[in-house]
């Protein structure tokens, strides 16, 4: 656990405000490496076994759009612009390996391949990259991309202990259980819905006046 925490003084000086709340030792962030997140932390998930700290939040990642996580959540990482989650993912469709990455206003593109992580001369699990298209009609907004990126982390089953036996759901933990490293790039950018909710709203409005101008006329 240690090398996952990083002092921030070492990182740039700057001191917590008295009396906040943290669930780390005052002065450090949270700022795992690749493979400590797939060792300390998945596979400790997956086996049932007891984490290092309680700091990454088990939801259900890819029902979510971005916006709608806690900024709250996004405080670790070395600029304190990181969240982390643990998930499972779904197959898109029941007959395929497909994974969902969908979500209500968007959908997670893959951004290049698949990295290994590796640990001394073994391969402990593999990280790929998402980038958060904007997506959805009703707002008119299509393959929109936002400044939201997303590592997404996964055990390499091959790592997986054999001196015991494994059951089923364990085994499928391997499959399906991960972490996903979520960013912003740019907090600045607006939300999409919105800007085209707003636009939406005036087309309607403008429609609506030329309606009363030709029933006036007529």
């Amino acid at each position: 656990m240690a090398a996952a925490l990083v002092s921030e003084a070492f990182i740039d000086g700057e001191e917590e405000e008295q009396g906040e709340a943290l669930p780390l030792p005052i002065g450090y962030r949270f700022v795992p490496g690749d493979h400590e997140l797939i060792l300390e932390y998945l596979m400790n998930k997956i086996m049932g076994f007891q984490l290092p700290t309680n700091i990454i939040k088990d939801i259900d990642f890819y029902d979510f759009d971005p916006h709608e996580f806690p900024t709250s959540d996004f405080k670790h990482g070395m600029k304190k612009n990181a969240a982390y989650y643990f998930t499972q993912t779904q197959q898109k469709y029941s007959k395929t390996d497909r994974i969902r990455r969908t979500s209500r206003y968007g959908y997670w593109k893959a951004c290049g391949k698949e990295r290994k992580i590796n640990r001394g001369s073994g391969i402990v699990g593999f990280k790929k990259i998402f980038v958060f298209y904007w997506n959805n009609e009703v707002n008119w907004i299509k393959n929109k991309k936002s400044s939201w990126v997303m590592h997404e982390f996964r055990v390499n089953p091959s790592i997986a202990p054999t001196d015991q036996a494994l059951d089923d759901s364990i085994k499928a933990k391997m499959q399906r259980c991960v972490i996903c490293k979520i960013e912003n790039k740019d907090w600045s950018r607006e939300w999409p819905a919105e800007s085209a909710a707003n636009e939406l709203k005036k087309l309607r409005k403008g429609q609506a006046c030329n309606l009363k101008i030709d029933i006036l006329n007529n």
